[in-house]
């Protein structure tokens, strides 16, 4: 598990920076600009000091830990200090600051704990997100709208598309739901069957014997002939049949002999397997004696692990357990009360050997957005519509920082865009600007107010655009 903190990157006076960090799960997101209106942002990153190579920065910038964070990712730690709304304080010359808090977005999607084929077709409930944010990888959803509460683990969707959460409420592996598919595989009773058949005569003359072998019948017939008089007799045994009936390999039984051993599926504290991305359920039947899995072997409730597990430390009940595929190699399972209930939990990887998949990646563009602005408007924000679509917000002033006069990367397309598509800039003034398939940024001459650039191609492409917020044409 990485070390995880939090940390504040600051500048002061005219100074400006772009700050990108590795965040706790391993993304990298795009970076962020800080100056005289933005100075500081504060965010969760791998490592325990105050300099380490997951953060970037120029040397305008200070930087500092205000705390640590808990390394699986699963939540804040003790040292923590953050609110779950996004604040940005606007400050212009001789006026007073004024405070803008963003409202949190609304999600309407379809939930179930275990199944993403369920979850594409259920009825869909509010769900929470900071400004900005849907449905994608990277998202923490919450349930209430103060974005103090996680959503609970398991499968989004929005009918189109789902998403899982396996810790901390944050959406990761979305996949379509075509893709969704669930599968059961159920054991055939096993039959044997055997049937002897036997013909004796009296005093034998000619002897003959056939067998013949079947996959699960047996045949001896036995003839003798004698002259002049023959007498048949044969019996037939009535078949056997044999069915066997075996406990679901995902479920665990759980009961106790006293308080000296948990028996799970008739063995006394066994040492049970599992598989990453496998879900199990342990049906607990054990009064007084409540059943925890933890990483650490010990009684009590402490190093209880909690990612994918629902109603752990319960005597009575079901637990299900959704194996993360980040969980450890060897978990535990414990008796709350008595250290003789214990045993150990072997994580596997998922088999490599059972499933083939064979995926055809199709070609995706990565554009990089470069921009300056030589205009005086307080608050420009810069939209972008693909193939002639509606222009969304991809740069807000008022969010993001002002664009200012230095051409630099304010914007990166990520996983939206194919070979072929085309993408057209606007802004929320009209104003006048000029546009270059480069990272160059031109000069904001003519009259246009949009830009469309040229056919994507496969990988990265660049646009430069150059602004003048102070011409309306």
């Amino acid at each position: 598990m990485p070390a995880v903190a939090i940390y504040r990157v600051s500048v002061s006076g005219d100074n400006h920076s772009y700050v990108q960090w590795t965040e706790c799960e391993g993304n990298t997101p795009p970076p962020r600009l800080i100056n005289s209106r933005l100075r500081t942002i504060v965010f969760e990153a791998q490592g325990t000091t105050a300099v380490l190579n997951s953060i970037s920065k120029s040397a305008a910038a200070t930087i500092e830990m205000i705390g640590v964070a808990n390394s699986n990712c699963s939540g804040t730690g003790n040292d923590e200090s953050l609110t779950t709304t996004t604040t940005i304080a606007i400050t212009t010359t001789a006026a007073p600051t004024t405070t803008t808090t963003l409202a949190p977005a609304t999600i309407s999607l379809g939930y179930n704990v275990s199944s993403a084929l369920t979850a594409c077709g259920a009825s869909p409930s509010n769900y929470y997100a900071r400004n900005g944010y849907g449905l994608d990888n990277g998202t923490q959803l919450f349930t209430n709208s103060a974005l103090t509460t996680f959503a609970p683990n398991g499968y989004y969707s929005n009918g189109t598309n789902y998403a899982i959460i396996t810790y901390a409420g944050i959406l990761a592996d979305k996949a379509t739901c075509l893709g969704a598919t669930t599968t059961t595989t159920t054991a055939a009773p096993t039959t044997t069957t055997t049937t002897t058949t036997t013909t004796t005569t009296a005093a034998p003359t000619t002897t003959t014997t056939t067998t013949t072998a079947a996959p699960t019948t047996t045949t001896t017939t036995t003839t003798t002939t004698a002259a002049p008089t023959t007498t048949t007799t044969t019996t037939t045994a009535a078949p056997t049949t044999t069915t066997t009936t075996t406990i679901a390999p995902n479920t665990f039984n759980v009961t106790n002999n006293g308080s000296g051993n948990y028996v799970i599926n008739g063995s006394s504290n066994p040492t049970l397997s599992i598989t990453e991305g496998q879900t199990y359920t342990f049906n607990i039947n054990a009064v007084g004696h409540p059943f925890w899995i933890k990483t650490v072997s010990s009684i009590g409730t402490g190093n209880a692990y909690s990612s994918g597990v629902t109603n752990n430390g319960t005597d009575n009940g079901t637990i299900t357990f959704v194996v993360p595929y980040d969980a450890p190699s060897t978990l535990y399972y414990n008796c709350q009360l008595h250290s003789g209930m214990a045993g150990d939990i072997n994580v596997t990887d998922v088999p490599t050997t059972t499933t083939t998949t064979t995926t055809t990646t199709p070609p995706t563009s990565t554009l990089y957005v470069y921009a300056y602005d030589t205009g005086a408007a307080a608050n420009l924000i810069l939209y972008a519509g693909v193939n002639g679509g509606a222009g969304t917000t991809i740069y807000d002033e008022s969010v993001d920082g002002s664009i200012g006069n230095i051409c630099g990367l304010i914007y990166t397309f990520f996983g939206t865009l194919s070979p072929g598509d085309t993408v057209t800039f606007s802004t929320n003034t009209n104003c006048i600007m000029a546009g270059d398939d480069t990272n160059v940024c031109p000069s904001a001459t003519g009259s246009g107010t949009t830009f469309t650039t040229a056919l994507m191609v496969a990988g990265q492409n660049y646009v430069a655009l150059g602004l003048n917020s102070s011409i309306n044409p």
